[in-house]
């Protein structure tokens, strides 16, 4: 379950969670993000974004063509999110603000 402060950044601040997790490809990082809804401009979806990044160009600007194995899932609800990351093996609550985890998008 996400923690709660991560839960509050998602309501007040409409705020981005993420984790770094153990790459699959050798001289990568990996990652993933977690989006809220953002209604007032008109996302009414949450969005999960998982993907590798070659280590060198995590403090670099990059494309989009760059990442490896990019995956952007739309999701309804909170509850579709956290059973698609429990279904990674990921546990929801080790997401947290973004600049916590050097998550480069």
């Amino acid at each position: 379950m996400f923690t709660q402060e991560v839960l509050n950044g998602f309501q007040m601040a409409t705020r981005t969670a993420a984790c770094e997790l153990p790459a699959n490809h050798q001289g990568c990082r990996a990652f993933v993000g977690v989006y809220p809804p953002l209604p007032e401009k008109g996302v009414s979806q949450w969005r999960v974004r998982r993907f590798e990044i070659p280590k060198e160009l995590v403090d670099q600007y990059f494309s989009e063509e760059q990442l490896i194995d990019s995956q952007l899932i739309q999701l309804e609800t909170l509850e579709q999110v956290e059973e698609l990351l429990a279904s990674w093996n990921l546990d929801s609550a080790v997401l947290q603000a973004p600049w916590k985890s050097d998550y480069p998008l």
